[in-house]
């Protein structure tokens, strides 16, 4: 087979030179082979990869099969797009169906096109696209080209409707039983001639523009014309891997409504409707998001105060989450929205739960595409128990981002996502990676050592990627001294805004975390000096700067229901009255996590040394966020947990009989730690 190919490419180079040249190209790397096993010996490797084939009879009936578009699963990167031959309407269209169906239970995004050939059989031929990444849109071009553009470049067949029309089916296939899976229909609209108007029973709401659109569907700018309410209309599709998704958001965004969240920094959701294909979702109204805002000022950073405002916001938001028994998981600029940015300044809410899943549930979760790369925590990319904590760990990078400009860790794929966390708080610890499920995608035994792990180096493909990173840091202590201007004699003025930089830093530094157990809750959070302003206020209460903060927080925290944490600390952080009853549990106990002892809002994380010498002694494979039996506490828990404590305790268990579920419990004062995490039999 391989002196064959090898005799075609020859051939094609002496009588075809025309169509051959991209043999000659420097970019080109060529390899004759098995395709099936050099496709084996490089996983998650390619960002793109193009399949053609003759029909499928005879040796490329396998690239047809199920098993194929499986492996070349594998071997695209986290967000990688495989595109396949995929035959001919008028020919196949039982394999196309086929074809559709079982890539749909591989990849979140699949769809058909054909263009047209005149020299195929029928003149038409298609192509199968699938993506990994759920959010890809095929149908839009990836680069809008204006006329001039197609003039100046002498295209005679593309452009930009070319590409939309690529995936609209002739009426004979539109009408067969693909068509319905193959072509969505519109939605439900009805056209005027000002404006369009979606009719929902007696209802109708007056659409005005688009605000957004992607695979998911479409948010949309509308009025009700019963009220005149403007509103957001998120339109989803019912179909499939969407149904699934549609159904989750709406039922999580149920119960933040049942939860009360109205002064809780999250969205209001008013209503939902649907129709066969569509379902509606209402929302208030709000502005810009934090990515558009940051692009719109070309990503310059944000005053560190701006940045304590926002923060504040968003811990709140998280709060009455982690009180629901909610976790976002897509936390990022994108997702967290300026209500009026004129008339209340950095004012946010948290908006999106498509992603989001409830406690109880986690254990459920298998292999979990869940967190935008550049925020995801490293309990998602190593393969670990999570809990609500993945979002505190978003936050941080959020933090870090409005900071500089720039994303802290903008990693290409997982690999580079893990190798830029450690640049910055170095290898996990061994404990970490024996219990992870994932250790051996990123890193490798030391040989001749016992128990030393170092990161595995990079395969070949994966060391031609650019470096994206804007600032390279070895330390997060490094982000006090970026965007700083050194001045030999600072005012008290500069002084102040030096000494809340530290304070965000030292904040970051608690949120972003290999170890969970070790990162800060919400609640904890919102005490901690940076968002308290308790040192700027005691070296620099008579400054602007301070002044200005204080008012910034005021004017963004200002509601009647908004109590302060502490009782006595003048203008502190600041947590939602409503909530009142859970303050004494979150003070203590941040619900699923060990917090700090009562009372501690210092920068040192309290280290909770599990004296079990074997996983034996734990009574578990990889206990997280449990309580051992046989473990006495140590001291820094006696005083939190010197008398049995009713909680909620939280249990996932790899390769453990006890399924996830959160239940009522009296706890003896007995706790398990952070170091406990060890499975047995060793790593991944």
């Amino acid at each position: 087979m391989s002196c064959e190919k090898l005799d075609v490419i020859q051939v094609s180079k002496k009588y075809l030179p025309g169509m051959a040249v991209g043999y000659s190209s420097a970019k080109l790397t060529l390899h004759v082979g098995d395709g099936f096993e050099f496709m084996k010996q490089n996983q998650e490797a390619f960002d793109v990869i193009i399949t053609d084939s003759s029909d499928p009879m005879g040796p490329a009936e396998s690239l047809f099969k199920e098993s194929y578009y499986q492996l070349m699963k594998t071997a695209l990167r986290e967000d990688g797009i495989l595109c396949c031959q995929g035959e001919c309407q008028w020919l196949h269209l039982d394999l196309i169906k086929e074809m559709r169906q079982f890539c749909k239970s591989l990849f979140p995004v699949v769809e058909y096109a054909y263009c047209t050939i005149p020299t195929y059989p029928s003149g038409q031929i298609g192509f199968m696209l699938c993506s990994k990444n759920p959010n890809t849109n095929f149908r839009e071009p990836v680069q809008q080209l204006s006329q001039q553009q197609v003039e100046e470049r002498s295209l005679k067949y593309y452009n930009s409707d070319i590409h939309r029309a690529a995936f609209i089916l002739p009426e004979f296939a539109r009408k067969s039983p693909l068509g319905a899976e193959l072509e969505d229909p519109e939605p439900l609209v009805r056209s005027q001639p000002t404006m369009v108007t979606l009719v929902v029973g007696a209802e109708c709401y007056d659409l005005m523009a688009m605000v957004g659109k992607g695979t998911f569907g479409q948010v949309v700018q509308g009025q009700c014309r019963s009220t005149g309410e403007m509103v957001a209309i998120k339109i989803l599709k019912n179909c499939d891997h969407d149904g699934q998704i549609v159904k989750n958001e709406l039922r999580l965004l149920q119960a933040l409504r049942e939860g009360d969240t109205k002064n809780s920094h999250i969205i209001h959701f008013l209503e939902s409707f649907s129709d066969t294909v569509w379902t509606y979702l209402v929302f208030e109204l709000l502005q810009q998001n934090l990515f558009d805002f940051q692009k719109q000022n070309n990503f310059s950073p944000l005053p560190v105060r701006h940045i304590r405002t926002i923060t504040a916001q968003v811990l709140l938001a998280l709060v009455k989450l982690k009180e629901l028994s909610i976790i976002h998981a897509d936390l990022k600029p994108e997702n967290i929205m300026l209500v009026d940015h004129a008339r209340y300044p950095f004012r946010i809410k948290l908006v999106d739960f498509g992603s989001a899943i409830l406690l109880p549930e986690v254990c459920h979760v298998q292999e979990p595409y869940i967190q935008t790369r550049f925020y995801r925590a490293p309990e998602i990319l190593l393969g670990l128990p999570f809990c609500e904590k993945v979002d505190i760990w978003s936050l941080g990078c959020v933090m870090a981002e409005l900071h500089l400009g720039w994303p802290l860790y903008p990693g290409n794929d997982e690999y580079e996502q893990i190798c830029y966390i450690c640049s910055t708080l170095g290898l996990p610890r061994a404990e970490l990676l024996y219990a992870a499920q994932k250790t051996r995608s990123f890193f490798q035994r030391v040989p001749c050592s016992s128990g030393t792990w170092q990161l595995k180096p990079p395969r070949k493909v994966m060391a031609k990627t650019m470096e994206r990173r804007e600032h390279i840091f070895s330390s997060l202590d490094q982000l006090a001294v970026v965007n700083v201007c050194p001045m030999p004699d600072p005012d008290q003025e500069e002084l102040a805004k030096r000494c809340d930089l530290y304070r965000m830093v030292e904040l970051v530094k608690r949120m972003l975390t290999w170890d969970s157990h070790e990162r800060i809750t919400p609640s904890a959070a919102l005490r901690h000096p940076f968002i308290s302003m308790q040192e700027v206020k005691a070296s620099f209460e008579a400054t602007q700067y301070y002044q200005l903060s204080q008012e910034d927080l005021r004017a963004t925290c200002k509601d009647s229901s908004i109590a302060k944490i502490f009782p006595g600390t003048e203008k502190g952080a600041f947590i939602p009255a409503s909530q009142g009853g859970i303050q004494k549990a979150t003070a203590q106990m941040d619900g699923l996590s060990l917090a700090e002892p009562a009372g501690d809002t210092s920068d040192k994380c309290q280290q909770d040394v599990c004296q079990a010498l074997s996983p034996t002694h734990c009574g578990s494979q990889y206990c997280q966020h449990h309580w051992c039996p046989q473990m006495e506490p140590t001291k820094g828990h006696l005083t939190v947990l010197g008398s049995p404590t009713k909680m909620k305790r939280y249990s996932h268990w790899y390769g453990s009989p006890v399924i996830g579920d959160i239940m009522e419990q009296n706890l003896p004062g007995r706790c398990y730690s952070s170091s406990c995490a060890k499975v047995q039999g060793g790593g991944s």
